[in-house]
């Protein structure tokens, strides 16, 4: 069997995890781990591939167009981390590697969605259902997350690879790009904890206010607080941190753009420099260069393993318009989430 069916193989994966995990990172042997573990990743792009069509032509054959649709792949450095957080995570948990964003105008879209594309399923079988829109996560997280694993005769060595699947809405999508956006620039991990504990609750208390205007539960630690007291909490701590102004502030431009007509595979290469300020490099591939595409986007991730300012993403989208509304926060974009959060604290919530 040649190495490509080793690593296709989930079982054999595992002893790759046990190496990042107690091995030293300035090692050969964590090294060699991370470039198969890279490759593991990128395998789940044929998986991650034949559920997004599926996904696409159910949504279509419904008449449902108001939607926009992304994939991912998952970046290195977040597969790493999340091994060394978790010491019972393994191969086959790891259920997100490949990832599927949906995002729509509404609450109701988001259960019609996923009603959708629960139905006449090819290619995959369900594993599992997380709805955090009714259960938002601790930190203020709200998404419907549904996991489905690869089964294919096309590809049987991947058959139980696993897809995530989210589906949220513009507002929970913008809170989302707002997390993501001040971590970068703060080189913090606001969705691991690894961050100053007041702005941790500035994002929990906003979780709460957006919720309440889409009329779903809010974070249990916050079920017994007003919107008033909600919104006085959100304005103290955003005097003391200027959290909004931060994210109102950010400044990204583009210092080399090569994209071409009718390309899909996108490598996005972000630099923040300590004052803010963002520069992306942008690469993209035909659709039948796919394979090259996974091969550069390990390239720069390699390169860049160890620069803290530098975050490396390959997304497949229709067009760079598309991978600019599904991931903002590679272009330092919040500002749906800062129109959002001014019309609440300077208006309230108005519930129609």
């Amino acid at each position: 069997m040649s190495d490509k069916l080793n690593i296709a193989d989930i079982k054999s994966v595992q002893k790759y995890f046990e190496i990042i995990r107690n091995t030293d990172k300035n090692s050969l042997e964590f090294y060699e781990a991370y470039v198969k573990l890279s490759e593991w990743r990128n395998l789940h792009a044929i998986p991650l591939k034949s559920i997004q069509i599926s996904v696409k032509k159910r949504l279509n054959n419904a008449s449902f167009k108001n939607y926009l649709i992304g994939q991912r792949l998952k970046r290195m450095p977040s597969i790493i981390g999340k091994i060394i957080r978790f010491p019972d995570m393994s191969a086959s948990r790891m259920q997100d590697v490949g990832g599927l964003r949906i995002i729509v105008p509404s609450i109701d879209d988001v259960n019609r969605v996923h009603s959708i594309i629960l139905k006449n399923r090819k290619n995959s079988s369900i594993l599992r259902s997380n709805n955090y829109i009714l259960s938002p996560k601790k930190d203020g997280y709200r998404s419907l997350h549904q996991v489905f694993r690869y089964v294919s005769p096309a590809h049987p060595e991947l058959n139980g690879y696993c897809v995530e699947v989210q589906i949220r809405t513009k507002l929970q999508h913008s809170w989302a790009t707002a997390v993501e956006t001040l971590g970068m620039i703060n080189l913090a991990s606001y969705k691991t904890g690894e961050c100053d504990e007041l702005s941790r609750r500035f994002f929990l208390l906003i979780s709460a206010l957006f919720a309440i205007k889409e009329h779903t539960p809010v974070p249990e630690s916050l079920k017994n607080m007003s919107v008033e007291e909600l919104i006085g909490e959100v304005k103290s701590i955003n005097q003391k941190l200027g959290i909004l102004s931060k994210l109102n502030g950010l400044v990204v431009s583009i210092s080399e753009k090569k994209i071409f007509p009718d390309e899909y595979y996108y490598v996005l290469e972000l630099t923040v420099d300590d004052s803010g300020k963002g520069n992306i490099k942008i690469t993209s591939y035909k659709e039948e260069s796919g394979g090259l595409a996974e091969q550069f986007y390990r390239f720069r991730e390699e390169a860049n393993k160890d620069n803290l300012n530098v975050s490396v993403l390959m997304i497949r989208a229709e067009s760079f318009r598309q991978i600019k509304k599904a991931y903002p926060n590679y272009f330092l974009d919040t500002k749906l989430f800062l129109g959002a959060v001014n019309e609440i604290l300077n208006n309230g919530i108005n519930y129609k």
